[in-house]
Formats: structure tokens, C-alpha cells, sequence
């Protein structure tokens, strides 16, 4: 074991965002934390086991292939979504979107502004001032980056998912009656998106423009989720569900091209971790694709569980 560093911030939901990174055939794990009293990303080397690196500037997500991060406010995200952000003045990024290199060189800043054309004038005005931005993740070859713009009104939330392509400078808006909840990329030009469409939430399949391909055949009884697409056999998904009258969250494996479900198994949830405090499963795939990685708190704390599904996988 290697002690890399004491931190001074930490987000309930989002950690310190921290990943593993392969740089010129270097490893790193990559972490926020505070440096002269400022939100930076830490580079921390496994192979000589130090920090080699500090950039001034937090970051959201990070893609291997364009060598590019995305950052947001993360002050007015904690402040418009408790749990989710740290709670240290960032003012320099004014609740925008951020993409930059590893050299801080700004490629593009996103202010809510740039969104005013998808909605009407005065509904714009409506969501303007709680307007705040969350969930950034770009495609995997990094020529895009999906984002949510949330807002409030009349204290119910909503939120667009929105898809920047880096390369030509485009926007394209997912339509799904601001109910966009929770996402991941399939490939570089699919996503499956948890949101409600003709009034029916459930799993459904979008391209990179924010057309509708086809709903998912995952059981809409289950509700909400978070999936996650296998690193090699892109037809299998992992998802969960929230509690259920017994508190309890269920962990399934679908695979799409044979409509089958696999359930993994309930994880109680205790009482206690709910509002800010919620604790969700969050399923991973390991990159191998052999475990699965979840987030739970049954024990009274928060664990990691890592479950080897290689022998269901075969079936």
C-alpha cells in the first residue's frame, strides 16, 4: 500500500473524481484536491510513486485519446445540488463548461447562454438563474463530450442532455421532456440515455445527434438506473435500481441482443443514507470486463464490492 495524499476536499457523490490514466505509456491516477488554496488536478505516478504533476484547474472527466479534460463549476453545483460539488469558491470557471489539454490550453468554455436557442425566450428566462451543469463524459475516441443542463422551477428539477462535438464546433440537443437521468456511451455514436419519452421512463438508444433509435427492452417496472456498457461485448449492459419498499436495490446484467436479464442479487440500503447522504450501487465494469464494481452501504459505511462475473458471462 502507498499513501499518495491527505485530502482537503471531497464531494459525496462524486469523490475526487479520481481514474486511472495511461499517458505515454505511463500510468496515473488523477485526483482533485486543493494546492495554495486552489482546486487542482493531481497527476500521481505508479511507477515512481510520487505526484510528477499539478494542474491549476479541477477536473471533471479526462479521455486518454484526445488528451483533453472537462471541467465544471463545481462550487454552484454543490450549491444548486448538495452532495455533488465541493464547497470552495471556484469562481473562475462562472458556472461554465470547460474543456482544456494538458497544457491548460482552453479548447472551448460553455456558458448556459450558448444554450438560449433550444428553448423559447421566456422559458429561458424562467431557468436562467438556477440554470447549473452536471454529468460530463466524452465518447470514447473523445470527439464528443454528453453534458446535463439542469435547472429548477417551482422547486422540481429538470435536465437536457446536450452533445458538443469537439471537431466541428456542433450542439445537438436530446429531446426526452427534460427528464434526462442518467447515461453512458455504447460506442462513439451511441448512447443509452434513462429519461422519459411519450410519457414512459425507461433505457433508450440515441445517437450523436440526440435522434431516438429505439427503446431498450429493459423492464420499465424497474425504473431508474445506472448503466454501464461491457468494455468488449457491447451488447451487455449493467444496471441498477433504487431501493425498493424494502429498501432494498437490485444489481442485473441485460444483454440486448438476446432480451435476457440477469439478476445479481439485493443490496439492502440503510435508512440513514438518503437526500444528500444517498448511496446508489453505481455499477462498473472492470476494464477487463471479468467484475463489476458497486457502491454500497449496507454494513452502516460506505464499501466498494467488487463481484467476478466471469462464470455468468459464458452463459
Amino acid at each position: 500500500q502507498n499513501f499518495i495524499k491527505k485530502l482537503q476536499v471531497n464531494s459525496w457523490q462524486l469523490g475526487v473524481r479520481s481514474q486511472w490514466i495511461d499517458l505515454d505509456s505511463c500510468e496515473y491516477i488523477i485526483f482533485n484536491d486543493l494546492e495554495n488554496n486552489s482546486l487542482c488536478t493531481f497527476f500521481y505516478s505508479l511507477r515512481e510513486k510520487k505526484i510528477k504533476k499539478i494542474l491549476d484547474s479541477s477536473f471533471f472527466c479526462f479521455n486518454e485519446n484526445n488528451k483533453c479534460f472537462a471541467t465544471i463549476d463545481f462550487d454552484i453545483l454543490e450549491k444548486n445540488r448538495p452532495g455533488y460539488g465541493y464547497s470552495f469558491n471556484n469562481t473562475k470557471f462562472n458556472n461554465s463548461i470547460v474543456i482544456f489539454d494538458l497544457d491548460l490550453n482552453v479548447k472551448k468554455i460553455f456558458k448556459v447562454n450558448e444554450l438560449k436557442h433550444f428553448y423559447s425566450n421566456s422559458y429561458f428566462e424562467k431557468l436562467y438563474s438556477t440554470s447549473y451543469f452536471n454529468h460530463l463524459c466524452f465518447s470514447p475516441n473523445g470527439e464528443c463530450l454528453l453534458f446535463f443542463h439542469i435547472w429548477n422551477i417551482n422547486n422540481k428539477r429538470y435536465s437536457n442532455a446536450f452533445i458538443y462535438n469537439l471537431k466541428n464546433d456542433s450542439i445537438f440537443k436530446i429531446d426526452n421532456q427534460s427528464t434526462s437521468s442518467h447515461y453512458c456511451w455504447l460506442n462513439n455514436n451511441r448512447i443509452i440515455l434513462t429519461c422519459k419519452i411519450k410519457n414512459f421512463f425507461g433505457y433508450y438508444l440515441f445517437d450523436k445527434f440526440g435522434k431516438l433509435i429505439s427503446e431498450i427492452n429493459i423492464d420499465r417496472t424497474l425504473g431508474d438506473g445506472h448503466p454501464s456498457v461491457h468494455p468488449f461485448n457491447k451488447d451487455l449492459i449493467v444496471h441498477d435500481t433504487y431501493e425498493n419498499n424494502l429498501n432494498e436495490k437490485n444489481l442485473f446484467i441485460f444483454n440486448m441482443k438476446k432480451n435476457i436479464s440477469l439478476n445479481l442479487g439485493y443490496f439492502y440500503d440503510l435508512k440513514i443514507y438518503k437526500g444528500k447522504y444517498k448511496s446508489d450501487l453505481h455499477p462498473r465494469w472492470s476494464r477487463d470486463g471479468n467484475k463489476i464494481i458497486i457502491d454500497v452501504s449496507s454494513s452502516g459505511s460506505r464499501e466498494i464490492y467488487i463481484i467476478d462475473v466471469k462464470k455468468y458471462l459464458k452463459q
